[in-house]
């Protein structure tokens, strides 16, 4: 049991530090350089440790070496994008309709 528990902390502390690169190639991309947001770097870390977190409980991943790092910082910018489209797409509008009916009333 504390083997799992350690090899599980291990697996979340990875994550967050593929979600770190992950962040850190986003900033790199960006349009608008130099311009630093905190709170969606702190997304992308977390999602990167939830990430590692389930990948290794459900047994999928096992971020023992360099190239499973690098592996899950890609892994867990394509999550942290797919996340945006949704939330752009469907989540949003919806979001502002219910804040109008709410003014509204």
């Amino acid at each position: 049991m504390v083997e799992i528990t350690v090899e599980l902390l291990k697996n979340i502390g990875l994550g967050a530090v593929s979600g770190a690169i992950a962040a850190g190639i986003g900033y790199l991309r960006q349009k608008e350089p130099g311009k630093f947001e905190g709170p969606l770097f702190i997304r992308t870390v977390l999602m990167g440790a939830l990430l590692g977190g389930i990948g290794s409980s459900q047994g999928l991943i096992d971020i023992n070496t360099p190239e499973m790092v690098l592996i899950m910082s890609f892994v867990t910018s394509g999550v942290e994008r797919i996340s945006v489209l949704v939330w752009r797409r469907f989540l949003e509008p919806a979001y502002k309709k219910i804040q109008e009916a709410l003014k509204e009333e």
